[in-house]
């Protein structure tokens, strides 16, 4: 498995025992064209009902060559990027300090820095409702296939 894969299934498990949502891969429509989507490496509810969106880091040369963060700040509550340590500490040095730092080690995340939510943030209550919606649709698609794996091995 990719540490990128790696990364993003400890993140979606640690969040699950939290009870919270979250999966990878989420489609976010640009605001400008709806037909159009960024994705999100992983995008959680929270049982407060605040969105998250993780960005995933493998490398320096991965950090490096993502332009399109910022552009995911209008569309959460909280953003954090996840990284191994070496790369954090880059990454750390460079965003502004309300994005939230995990660094990721051999299946451990640690928060080195948490995130608050940005000023000038135009994450909307009908954008949000809208990604909630979508985000409940893929959980419930995902646990169906899970349900019908469990079966298949029976």
């Amino acid at each position: 498995m990719k540490t990128a894969d790696c990364i993003k299934s400890s993140i979606i498990k640690r969040r699950g025992i939290k009870g919270h949502i979250a999966v990878d891969e989420i489609g976010l429509p640009l605001e400008s064209d709806w037909t159009k989507k960024y994705y999100a490496d992983v995008y959680e509810i929270t049982t407060d009902k605040k969105v998250i969106i993780y960005e995933v880091k493998s490398s320096k040369q991965d950090y490096r060559s993502d332009k399109k963060w910022q552009n995911y700040l209008n569309y959460c509550d909280l953003f954090y990027f996840v990284a191994p340590l070496n790369v954090i500490e880059i990454i750390r040095a460079e965003v502004p300090s309300h994005v939230g730092l995990y660094s990721y080690d051999n299946s451990y995340l640690v928060c080195i820095r948490s995130a608050r939510k940005h000023k000038e943030n135009t994450f909307t209550e009908a954008l949000k409702k809208k990604l909630q919606t979508q985000l409940a649709y893929r959980f419930t698609k995902m646990h169906r296939e899970r349900l019908s794996m469990a079966k298949e091995v029976e």
